[in-house]
């Protein structure tokens, strides 16, 4: 009795199927470059792109998406300016240092040019590491967030929906998530 029970249970097993196959989804591709959103190989717009993460994602995140651009930008114009500042501070030091090794100790007497020109050549150096780290922070997150935008327009949506009926492979029931 014990095996006619399994025969039996093991039928009844076998005359349920169930499929299953990954259907890659046909949507665009789409990716970051600098703060532009490219979908299929084409640049777009901030507001085009904007419009874009709005309709896919929410308005919070096309908010998001132009206000990471917008510090993406403001991090790269600090990592620009306060680099320029430290290269400035740079030389100040070095032509400093010139001077006061061709004075001649022994016949002149070495003014307060050359330690002026070196006070003013640290302080512009200590302003500009200062300006590069800010800039490298904001620059940085801005980056990382712009890109987990661009991978959420990637990824389909998580809610899970159960369709009857005409599917993209034949007719059936389908529960995609």
């Amino acid at each position: 009795m014990k095996y006619f029970t399994a025969i039996m249970a093991a039928m009844l097993l076998a005359m349920f199927q169930v499929r299953a196959q990954y259907i890659d989804a046909a949507g665009p591709q789409v990716e970051r470059q600098g703060k532009y959103l490219v979908v299929d190989g084409q640049k777009l717009s901030q507001d085009t792109a904007a419009a874009m993460i709005g309709r896919e994602l929410g308005e919070s995140f096309a908010a998001s998406w132009t206000e990471a651009s917008r510090k993406y930008d403001k991090g790269k114009d600090l990592l620009i300016s306060f680099g320029s500042v430290t290269f400035a501070g740079a030389a100040l030091i070095t032509a400093g240092a010139v001077w006061l090794s061709n004075y001649d100790n022994g016949t002149c007497i070495v003014g307060p040019g050359p330690f002026i020109t070196v006070y003013a050549g640290v302080l512009a150096s200590l302003t500009g590491i200062g300006g590069l780290i800010a800039g490298t922070t904001i620059y940085v997150k801005a980056a990382k967030r712009l890109d987990s935008i661009a991978d959420m327009c990637n990824t389909p949506s998580s809610r899970p929906v159960l369709v009857l009926g005409v599917q993209p492979h034949g007719l059936g029931l389908s529960l995609n998530f």
